[in-house]
């Protein structure tokens, strides 16, 4: 009976969310949420560990959700924009390539100075 839940006969093969064809979306949303959960901590605890002021932490959140605002014209560029044939799967990767390369490059910095706004300010 579990399978029948999981794979409905009823519904054609493009609607059956689990289907091997499809999973990669249930796969993505999982991934994301489980992302968005572990590095708000992480990137929390990196901009105090870098120095940065609270205008600064501010600042550098709502920059990274600023993507989410998007999503609805994310949508309609794969839709519009099919690569190689498929409208989902290679813009999923290409987010989760271009996510993951953001992670790695600031895995890889040694040492990120935060500019003191009153330095700069100061020197003009």
């Amino acid at each position: 009976e579990l399978y029948f839940l999981i794979y409905p006969d009823r519904l054609p093969v493009t609607l059956q969310l689990w289907h091997s064809q499809n999973i990669t979306l249930p796969i993505s949303y999982l991934l994301v949420g489980t992302f968005q959960g572990l590095s708000t901590g992480i990137i929390t605890v990196y901009l105090l560990h870098i120095g940065a002021t609270e205008t600064q932490q501010t600042t550098i959140k709502a920059l990274r959700s600023l993507p989410a605002s998007f999503k609805v014209l994310f949508g309609f560029i794969s839709d519009y924009l099919p690569i190689i044939g498929y409208r989902r799967k290679p813009y999923i990767l290409i987010g989760w390539s271009i996510s993951s390369f953001a992670m790695l490059l600031m895995y890889r910095m040694e040492r990120i100075r935060i500019i003191d706004s009153s330095i700069t300010n100061q020197m003009t």
